[in-house]
């Protein structure tokens, strides 16, 4: 586990961050680190706070996305999964930025320097979410070169997701 940390650091340290890495309107004000729980794709609890990773969006759990060979698989749970492998028990640090519309806090954090937001989109697992940063534009490029998680496949963006969801649920 330790060669592939390192590995996803030294290659995402090589990718630019983008025009917009400074994050003005988002200054950081606050650093926690300790014990997190993956919640969601894009969304942690640090010890008890919830934190959504800033500038990326994962899908929901219980969005479908296909495989190459068509077969449907739940890529919310699938990219859930991948960062409660990468996080393996271990704490992480985040610098929180100013709270979302949401209510969520919303942060960078990281796991020994390794930025988890860049390493999810650079596996495929999460979608740099241009609404609201283009820092990790550069690692989804890569991860769709590459066939990388939901990139290997068909996925839909989960903003767009969302939206059906709410349609649908205002016509029912």
């Amino acid at each position: 586990m330790r060669w592939i940390l390192s590995s996803l650091l030294l290659a995402v340290s090589f990718l630019p961050a983008g025009p917009s890495s400074a994050q003005s309107q988002f200054d950081p004000y606050e650093e926690i680190t300790g014990l997190t729980q993956v919640l969601e794709g894009d969304l942690l609890s640090v010890n008890g706070m919830i934190v959504r990773l800033y500038g990326i969006d994962a899908p929901e759990l219980g969005q479908f996305c296909e495989t190459r060979d068509g077969r449907p698989y739940d890529c919310g749970l699938a990219a859930k999964n991948v960062l409660t492998r990468l996080l393996n028990g271990r704490d992480a640090s985040c610098t929180l930025f100013a709270a979302l519309p949401s209510t969520n806090r919303s942060g960078v954090c990281r796991l020994e320097n390794v930025d988890l937001g860049g390493v999810m989109v650079l596996k495929g697992w999460a979608f740099s979410y241009r609404g609201l940063s283009n820092r990790y534009e550069p690692h989804e490029a890569r991860a769709q070169a590459t066939g990388q998680g939901m990139w290997s496949g068909r996925a839909q963006r989960p903003w767009v997701w969302r939206q059906e969801q709410a349609e649908l649920r205002s016509a029912g």
